[in-house]
């Protein structure tokens, strides 16, 4: 296929309408080529268009680079009643493709993954709690299906029927020290085929302690540190560059940095931020001496400016207290899962107890996501015009994750798409703070313990570059909602039992709530949204009194609030009145 004007889509596009079995998981493999295009250009494709009533609803496709080489790329999918397969050059590319040799077979038609051991350390009974995924079959007939369990160490053979979650629960008993592989079977008993396969590497140590300062996770799946809990409120940070940059972050209300450069860390001592310098600067050369003075320099400022680190996985000048969390994965498709859960397990052998995060930009992804990675981060951007004015797009990862008991990190918007465009930066906007605070609110009202906002490199370098002077004005709307979280921070972790709020909708719009309470203080987060009008009636069992913090919601007596907003929208009741 060739397009020579810009603005002619569909004169290399093809499409194919799919007769797949619903809700079954697929394999499309394909080779390409192209001529004529930029070398980093992204040709999307192939593609899977997903419709509902002949209305487009999503895209999943390849990040597939141009190419003048042959090459093969494979894109896993889950088919609906209505999608079609798409060839083509993304919009505005000029020059040619060529694909040959496509195929799509059926693919594993289900995720395992373990919810316990926790960070794949094994505990004193040995405890093993499996969860099995993306197979809505595994909801409907559970008693059909078995969890087949062996290890040859251990001389270990075990079947067990999934509960109606799709887990199943195990106790090996005390082991020795060492390193354990286990592998894992699926079985579909009623059709006699193994659904999916999987193989876990699972450590007894146990003496094993976390170090002073280093951050875990608690058996509640909270990040803890020195025993104590605590709420990772981040923001990405492509490079950091001076220490103007990590005060900021700081007085933000963050405790901590996700660095995809931290190879390079450098933070200057000196040097106040006056300017925009380019998007990368040079480093010294890896492993050199300067090169590791300087990392354990930058790490002790983040230190001492009280920030963790996440980053991908480095070196063992990385050994370091601020570290929160490695970083394996941004968007990558799930082909790349087998080398993710070897960089997982590597990782586990010479880090222990340090988590693992994996990001995905795909709801359907999220499972086979889990077998990779302890949190599993998504990060859905639903503002994008004046005409965006839902956030489905988060209750459909909240509603995946919830549904599978997916441990997860969330990437709040915080940036102007205008900012990573290359068309007219006007057609973009800045989410307002209510709207970044919304899906923040969301994602806690799930269960999120731990956020990370995108990015501070956006707003402070790829959109002022644009747009002069809008980091000042936009930055404190990014702060104020993670001051929020922070303040929240208590409720969020608690493990108290709290009230059970019952949500009546009048209007159309989707309103969520959830009740947290602390030592009888109890917080109500409450989210619409969108779009349109929101009007729920909330009931809050034992709580008359309660205080709108940001005037959505009224007091109608005896434990009834009324909560109104329009679009994208949220609030927060408290026991007592705040400033």
């Amino acid at each position: 296929m060739e397009r020579t004007k810009p603005g002619d889509y569909k004169s290399a596009l093809a499409s194919l309408p799919l007769q797949l079995t619903p809700g079954c998981n697929y394999c499309c493999t394909a080779w390409y080529r192209t001529e004529d295009l930029p070398a980093q250009a992204n040709i999307a494709a192939p593609a899977i268009e997903y419709r509902e009533n002949n209305v487009y609803k999503r895209m999943k496709n390849l990040q597939a680079k141009a190419s003048p080489e042959w090459k093969k790329v494979t894109l896993y999918f889950e088919a609906t009643a209505e999608c079609n397969l798409l060839l083509r050059l993304f919009y505005d590319l000029t020059g040619k493709a060529w694909f040959d040799d496509l195929e799509i077979i059926i693919a594993e038609q289900a995720a395992i993954f373990p919810l316990k051991p926790m960070l794949q350390h094994l505990g004193p009974d040995g405890d093993v709690l499996i969860q099995c995924v993306d197979n809505e079959q595994l909801r409907f007939r559970p008693g059909d299906f078995q969890l087949f369990l062996e290890c040859p160490e251990l001389d270990l053979k075990i079947a067990k029927t999934l509960d109606d979650q799709g887990q199943v629960a195990f106790r090996l008993g005390s082991l020795p020290d060492g390193e354990y592989t286990f592998q894992a079977y699926l079985l579909d008993l009623r059709d006699k085929i193994i659904l999916a396969q999987d193989t876990f590497t699972w450590f007894r140590r146990a003496s094993l302690k976390p170090s002073p300062g280093q951050a875990t996770l608690d058996e509640h799946g909270r990040f803890q540190v020195d025993g104590k809990p605590f709420l990772p409120v981040g923001i990405y940070v492509t490079w950091i560059r001076t220490l103007t940059d990590v005060k900021r972050v700081a007085e933000g209300g963050f405790n901590f940095i996700h660095s995809y450069t931290a190879a390079h860390l450098n933070i200057k001592k000196e040097n106040e931020f006056n300017g925009l310098p380019a998007q990368e600067m040079p480093g010294t050369k890896m492993g050199s001496p300067e090169w590791a003075e300087n990392v354990r320099r930058s790490l002790d400022l983040l230190q001492q400016h009280g920030l963790k680190l996440m980053s991908f996985p480095c070196r063992d000048e990385f050994r370091h207290s601020t570290t929160l969390a490695a970083y394996t994965a941004d968007e990558l498709p799930t082909s790349e899962i087998p080398r993710l859960r070897k960089l997982r397990n590597d990782y586990a052998r010479a880090f222990p107890l340090t988590p693992v995060v994996a990001l995905t930009c795909e709801v359907e992804d999220v499972g086979q996501y889990a077998r990779a990675a302890d949190l599993v981060g998504v990060d859905p951007y639903p503002v994008q015009t004046e005409k965006s004015r839902s956030m489905a797009a988060v209750q459909n990862f909240m509603d995946r994750l919830s549904r599978d008991n997916i441990p997860f990190m969330f990437v709040p918007q915080a940036f102007n798409w205008g900012g990573h465009k290359t068309d007219n930066f006007s057609r973009y906007v800045y989410p307002s703070e209510e709207q970044i605070r919304s899906l923040a609110l969301l994602a806690a009202i799930y269960g999120c313990r731990c956020f990370c906002f995108y990015s501070y490199t956006t707003i402070f370098e790829r959109t002022e570059l644009k747009d002069p002077g809008s980091a000042v004005t936009f930055w404190p709307r990014v702060t104020a909602v993670a001051q929020l979280l922070r303040e929240l921070e208590p409720w969020l972790l608690s493990l108290e039992p709290a009230p059970e709020v019952t949500c009546t909708l009048q209007k159309n719009s989707v309103v969520k709530a959830k009740a947290f309470t602390v030592n009888n203080e109890v917080r109500v987060l409450i989210t619409a949204q969108g779009p349109g009008e929101a009007l729920a009636e909330l009931t809050i069992p034992g709580c008359p009194d309660l205080q709108s913090k940001y005037g959505r919601t009224t007091n109608q007596g005896n434990g009834r609030y009324l909560f109104t907003a329009t679009d994208i929208a949220s609030d927060v009741l408290t026991t007592k009145a705040e400033p």
